[in-house]
């Protein structure tokens, strides 16, 4: 087995869109109305994520290939969040669904931080719902912590997410 991460292309919006909406209806299920969930489309994924490559040169999209198939996906930028300026920000990494507690999730994060940490940062921020206990489980065992941070967001229903951080070890 052959597992790659490599950067993507504007070409691959439906790859990352299928990833996304596959992840979601998983990852997501009892956290997000089903409605929500039942009526996510790759299709307007995939457009969503064209638009967001043209957008933004310093946010990074990579694809987690296995034997050539993807499996996953990673978002990196620097932190949007303004009391963390000059913090690098794990955006997005989303697996899809058959490949979750394999081991591959853990190789994702350690290229992020290892992506982010040779661009500089020294702290890296996510944001994470307060329901989902298995991404936060998975987050604290790769060493991030809560950090104390909270917003409210709407996702078919009101929903908290909340920050966590890890300060990068050199």
């Amino acid at each position: 087995m052959n597992l790659n991460i490599r950067k993507a292309e504007y070409g691959d919006a439906e790859k990352i869109a299928y990833v996304h909406t596959m992840s979601w209806k998983v990852a997501y299920a009892g956290i997000i109305p089903d409605e929500y969930l039942n009526n996510l489309s790759v299709d307007d994924r995939a457009e969503k994520f064209r638009l967001y490559f043209d957008k933004n040169e310093n946010t990074f999209y990579f694809l987690t290939e296995l034997d050539e198939k993807t499996i996953g996906f990673i978002v990196l930028q620097e932190c949007r969040d303004k009391d963390l300026k000059g913090a690098g920000e794990i955006c997005a990494m989303y697996l899809l669904p058959e490949y979750f507690n394999k081991g591959y999730g853990s190789h994702m994060m350690r290229f992020s931080v290892n992506f982010l940490a040779n661009k500089g940062y020294k702290t890296i921020a996510l944001w994470v719902l307060e329901e989902n206990a298995r991404a936060r489980k998975f987050y604290q065992k790769c060493g991030f912590v809560f950090d104390g941070k909270k917003k409210k967001i709407d996702i078919g229903k009101p929903l908290k997410v909340i920050r966590y951080r890890t300060e990068i070890r050199v």
